[in-house]
């Protein structure tokens, strides 16, 4: 019976919450989202058809997106370092 109760589990688990694989390189800022890495290779990949409109947009996304991340990571730092301390 717990046999069957893990097999039906693990099923429903694998169906409604698959597992996927993100690649981390050693090199990426700890702020690197895996939806920022997509808006990086979708600019790069805009860059090798020539498409400029649409690279300078993706360009524009890519420098904002990356500046908020930033920002919002060493916001959450600061803070759990002053609240931590105090």
């Amino acid at each position: 019976m717990v046999d069957y109760f893990y097999t039906v589990i693990l099923s429903l688990l694998d169906y409604y919450l698959p597992v996927t694989k993100i690649t981390r390189c050693s090199t990426d800022k700890p702020w690197v989202t895996p939806s920022f890495r997509v808006v990086i290779r979708r600019w790069q990949k805009v860059f090798l058809t020539g498409n400029f409109m649409e690279y300078h947009c993706l360009r524009n996304r890519c420098q904002r997106t990356a500046a908020k991340l930033l920002k919002n990571y060493f916001t959450v730092k600061v803070h759990h370092a002053t609240h931590a301390s105090g």
